[in-house]
């Protein structure tokens, strides 16, 4: 609301340019002249409004890169077995057997021994990095555990060797650390910190991936699915009968892919994690894809035999069910692994293959418009300006 005991204020302003039709003693006196330069200031300040919705919403989206004009480039990186990599605080980790490397923008990687162990999965959360190994029976170590992916520390978790237990995969949601097995013994284990863990028991049905999303656990394996609130009782699901090797959730949809005997059907969507639904991939999608995630508006799987058997090695989605394949650099094949997102890119580790055991994403800079005209925009801040001198002490005094 207007203030009615507005005070009026008067700019004293002498031009001396001729052109400035009407204008005396720094006033716009002809009426015709007013009511030109006024249209123009109004034109003026809607196209000015409409760019600084423009250039905001740009700003909001500034790291966005729209799924065609994604670029896969490789890099040189510890030529070793990398099972797993994630995000966090600041840094990039993978691992793998008795192994850690970490970078902080996916270029240039740093190889750091570990406690011993084959190093199958590794997440983020709690500003702690947690990874699990697969052992043997009795006490063992399990899971080790770091505050900045550099040093880590291996944890005992009592009981959770006794029966060959392979623990294949680990997540972090609303606040626990959830990790499920391929073996036959103790199913799923939590934790909050990392360090002190409880086993639990689920369906025996070699888990090999688990995420969270929309308040919900979901793992998956071979022909089926388990969901569970807490991370400590489950229900198994109803999915379609493939082995299932990677599981993530975004955009409001689960989405699980792995491998088939029939060709077309290597993905699966849901969006509560209880209903399934296999989706056709086409004929040139048709590989064993290893592992999925989802970050800026983008699903991405990676996967194996690549150029070395004329399959592909990333498809990338927007809905979890139309995906496309990504080319990647030539002569780079690989059986990629794991796939992460973070800092504004996708970084994908391979387990065998060529030398080079990074591929990291870029966006190709999105080119201008040929056909937009040039504005002179010289006569309307000529006029913004009149306008602010001269125009505005003139306008009437209304509440």
């Amino acid at each position: 609301m207007r203030s009615k005991n507005r005070t009026n204020v008067i700019w004293s302003h002498k031009s001396s340019d001729p052109s400035a039709n009407g204008c005396a003693s720094g006033h716009i006196t002809d009426r015709a002249t007013r009511r030109r330069v006024f249209r123009r200031v109004m034109a003026m300040t809607v196209i000015a409004s409409s760019a600084v919705t423009i250039q905001s919403g740009s700003s909001a989206n500034a790291a966005s890169c729209p799924v065609e004009r994604i670029t896969w480039t490789a890099q040189i990186a510890p030529d070793f077995q990398w099972e797993s990599v994630t995000y966090g605080n600041g840094t990039f980790v993978a691992v793998g057997e008795q192994r850690v490397m970490t970078s902080e923008d996916g270029v240039t990687w740093t190889e750091i021994t570990a406690p011993a162990g084959v190093w199958n999965s590794v997440t983020y959360g709690n500003g702690t990095f947690v990874a699990v190994s697969p052992g043997g029976r009795g006490p063992g170590t399990p899971v080790m555990t770091s505050a900045n992916g550099t040093n880590w520390t291996a944890v005992e978790v009592v009981n959770a060797y006794d029966q060959f237990d392979e623990w294949s995969a680990v997540t972090f949601g609303n606040g626990i650390f959830v990790a499920v097995s391929l073996g036959a013994g103790d199913e799923v284990m939590t934790s909050t910190d990392g360090v002190t863990w409880t086993i639990g028991t689920a369906p025996a049905k070699s888990w090999r991936s688990v995420t969270f999303g929309n308040g919900t656990f979901v793992a998956v394996g071979l022909g089926r699915v388990m969901t569970s609130t807490n991370g400590t009782t489950w229900t198994e699901r109803t999915a379609p009968t493939d082995q299932w090797e990677s599981v993530t959730y975004g955009n409001g949809t689960f989405v699980a892919l792995g491998l088939s005997e029939d060709d077309e059907t290597r993905v699966m969507t849901s969006t509560d994690g209880t209903n399934w639904t296999a989706q056709t991939l086409p004929e040139e999608l048709w590989t064993d894809w290893y592992s999925v995630t989802f970050g800026d508006g983008i699903f991405v799987a990676v996967g194996g035999g690549g150029t070395f058997n004329g399959s592909p090695e990333v498809m990338t989605s927007t809905n979890g069910t139309n995906w496309r394949a990504e080319t990647v650099p030539a002569g780079e094949w690989s059986d990629w692994y794991s796939v992460t997102f973070g800092n504004g890119i996708f970084v994908t580790v391979a387990g065998i293959g060529s030398s080079n055991k990074v591929l990291k994403s870029g966006c190709n800079p999105e080119t201008s418009n040929p056909e937009a005209p040039d504005t002179d925009w010289s006569d309307y801040r000529a006029d913004f300006s009149r306008f602010l001198e001269q125009v505005a002490p003139s306008l009437p005094d209304t509440a």
